[in-house]
């Protein structure tokens, strides 16, 4: 029984998900001051996934009892009583689930686009103060080559991981209980409350909806993580591209 097809327990995967916040976002702080801004937030954040990672694989969990044994590379999972499919993998997406990753990027980049600005406009009309860019945007803008390269390394490998990690594969399972619809949702608003950003609320609301789909539709963790990377690297990309070319856009 590998630990992508047991249960987490509701103490492991609270621990789990706290354990990995503390570890990555106090650990920016401590390793900024020895290797820099931009290292530190890329070590902190792998060292989030390493403990994370460390607590699905190497801690006992709960065997899901009454199930008969899947092999590894399945798509598709029955639900279990609360309607939840807790069976996930973690394998190199096959064909199919690559063209649906493709699908689900193009999908979020251009809705969460649309939401963004049509919320933009709302919080306008109310006269709502909100930041118009993320921290890591700004760096972006700003970062020499070598920095870029290490910020792309931290947004679109590292921070995908860990946060597929937690949103994907532990807060599903706590809000199980809930049903499946209210699962979804719920977990969706977490993710985009987590972010702190106004601005991009609604449209991460849609991201999360959409990369929670995807990782139920084909029970791999590694399809959603590959989506989230390629959102992370496109917006990095486009940011850096327009800020060496101002004038044309």
């Amino acid at each position: 029984m590998r630990p992508w097809r047991r249960r987490l327990g509701a103490p492991l995967a609270v621990g789990g998900i706290i354990g990995t916040l503390v570890t990555t976002y106090f650990g920016s702080g401590v390793c900024a001051r020895y290797l820099g801004a931009i290292p530190g937030m890329l070590a902190a954040s792998l060292l989030g996934s390493v403990f994370l990672l460390g607590l699905i694989f190497f801690f006992p969990a709960v065997e899901i009892s009454g199930r008969r044994t899947i092999r590894l590379g399945r798509p598709l999972f029955p639900p279990d009583a609360a309607g939840f499919r807790e069976k996930i993998l973690c394998h190199l997406p096959s064909g199919r689930e690559f063209r649906l990753v493709v699908a689900a990027w193009l999908a979020v980049v251009l809705g969460s686009t649309v939401i963004t600005q049509l919320w933009r406009a709302v919080l306008e009309i109310l006269g709502l103060p909100f930041a118009t860019e993320q921290s890591l945007v700004q760096l972006a803008r700003m970062a020499t080559p070598g920095d870029f390269v290490l910020l792309l390394l931290l947004t679109a490998g590292a921070v995908p991981l860990t946060e597929e990690l937690i949103f994907r594969r532990c807060l599903p399972e706590l809000l199980a209980p809930l049903g499946p619809r209210a699962a979804l949702l719920l977990g969706s608003f977490i993710f985009a409350a987590a972010h702190g950003f106004l601005l991009g609320l609604p449209g991460l609301f849609f991201i999360g909806l959409v990369f929670q789909i995807v990782c139920n539709a084909t029970r791999n963790l590694c399809c959603s993580i590959l989506c989230h990377a390629l959102l992370n690297g496109t917006v990095l990309l486009l940011v850096k591209i327009a800020a060496a070319f101002p004038g044309n856009w």
